[in-house]
């Protein structure tokens, strides 16, 4: 059986097993309550033009397809990607007046505290920059008094998500045509790692006071740093799920993951990046991002498609998701749209060009649209045009269909060289009984033995051993 069929086969093996009993359980009782009350029927079937008491096998796949889908109301977070803000270190503090400093002890009133520092740190903890200030002031230092030095300023500690680049802000020495100043970006850091800090701006240095009033050898305290910085969040994740408004990403990732918001039948209802993790028996996990629908133009920030693309920079895999029941009439032909998707991803980044890919088609449990027609032409077309055979996988997050073998497909597209867990096979009865003798007695030549080479030749016999005697 070639490979190519076994998306077709999978899900027409499915339909047969468990869709066609569901259909025949459901019709048999819509025909039962049809004929128990025939002069009154459902508000659902009139809407969808079922007139008669025993509907049809395609209208009761439609019910099934037609059905409301949206999930429990949910208020989906905002989420914050990129922000400026400005940081403000602590200054130093002064010494106390006429005070002179200790040569060889830090303390008294000759010396002042240290400014706070403002510190980014990392942390799996937030998921945006919704709560990040836009300003941000270190404490300063205290003055020397009585007989203590000054107290240092506490450093302020900013929390940030996982995968935020930071960008200070730079005078470019150019102004705009109504007299503003022009900041240009320039990297200085990226989190990659939790708790890992990164020190943005620093605090000023106390004054101290002169060793004696004779030398003069006094220093005053300094500022603390001031910076400008362009915060941007990318998300850390493995494989992203890149589609068209309303093919079915959200359900998907709410299929395969934990991670769960509101889905509605309507275009656009997703309108954030949420990311889901998928857990393996051996311990290894995958960070799933589904992110919001895309159109033609996207890299050009159509709809505000760069803001969106932005999240498959960390990805190792891409995975194109599309809707494959279309019907017999479709007015966007399936193949057409996958190029466009990874066009568009492409002209955003050219290194998404050297990521492994797969396609993914959802809603394949709407057999009256033919999915299983479109998903098979799509695999023939997509190898003729690449040469190769790109992973197509046809999926159902309704009923579960396909879910596995998208998550072992995931796997090897993120670790190719990583061995897949499988569940130990039990003992062969065979091997279990006592080995015997596999050949027969060798014929052949020794030479270790010399003269008695040939095995028919017999060996002297032992010598008897003859007691010695001693003196």
């Amino acid at each position: 059986m070639p490979r190519a069929l076994a998306p077709a086969l999978c899900l027409r093996c499915y339909s047969r097993a468990i869709l066609a009993p569901q259909l025949r359980r459901f019709a048999d009782a819509a025909a039962l309550a049809a004929r128990e009350r025939a002069d009154e029927l459902p508000e659902r079937a009139r809407n969808k033009g079922i007139s008669s008491a025993d509907p049809s096998p395609g209208q009761v796949v439609e019910l099934f397809g037609t059905e409301d889908v949206e999930s429990f109301p949910r208020l989906q977070k905002p989420f914050v990607d990129r922000i400026w803000l400005s940081a403000k270190a602590g200054n130093g503090g002064s010494p106390a007046p006429n005070a002179n400093r200790r040569p060889h002890l830090p303390t008294g009133p000759g010396y002042g505290g240290h400014g706070g520092n403002v510190i980014l740190k990392a942390t799996t903890q937030i998921e945006s920059f919704l709560d990040v200030p836009e300003k941000i002031n270190a404490e300063h230092g205290g003055d020397g008094h009585d007989s203590s030095r000054g107290k240092s300023g506490k450093d302020y500690v900013l929390q940030v998500p996982l995968g935020t680049i930071i960008r200070e802000r730079v005078f470019s020495g150019e102004r705009t045509s109504e007299g503003r100043r022009i900041f240009l970006p320039q990297f200085r850091y990226q989190f990659l790692r939790h708790e890992d800090t990164y020190i943005v701006a620093r605090g000023g240095t106390g004054g101290i006071g002169p060793k004696s009033f004779k030398k003069g050898d006094s220093r005053r305290p300094t500022h603390g740093q001031r910076a400008r910085l362009e915060l941007e969040l990318r998300l850390m994740n493995d494989a992203t799920l890149v589609g068209m408004p309303n093919a079915g990403k959200t359900s998907l990732l709410a299929a395969l993951s934990r991670a769960h918001t509101r889905i509605g039948p309507e275009e656009f209802s997703t309108t954030r990046p949420h990311v889901g993790v998928i857990k393996f028996r051996d311990r290894v996990e995958i960070r799933l991002c589904d992110l919001p629908g895309l159109s033609e133009g996207a890299h050009e920030d159509k709809l505000m498609g760069r803001r969106i693309l932005r999240h498959t920079y960390r990805s190792r895999a891409l995975a194109f998701v599309v809707n494959v029941a279309r019907g017999e009439s479709s007015e966007h032909d399936v193949l057409a749209e996958v190029e466009m998707l990874r066009e568009e991803a492409i002209r955003f980044d050219p290194l998404n060009a050297e990521k492994p890919w797969m396609v993914i088609g959802t809603k394949c449990d709407l057999l009256h649209r033919d999915p299983l027609f479109h998903l098979d032409s799509l695999f023939y077309r997509l190898r003729a045009r690449y040469g190769a055979e790109v992973p197509v996988v046809g999926t159902s997050s309704r009923f579960g269909l396909g879910l596995t073998r998208t998550v072992r497909i995931l796997r090897q597209l993120i670790y190719p060289d990583m061995l897949e867990a499988r569940p130990r096979l039990g003992a062969d009865p065979e091997l279990q009984r006592q080995p015997k003798v596999l050949h027969g007695p060798y014929l052949g030549p020794l030479p270790s033995l010399g003269e008695y080479a040939d095995p028919r030749t017999p060996l002297p016999a032992p010598e008897p051993d003859v007691p010695k005697l001693t003196p």
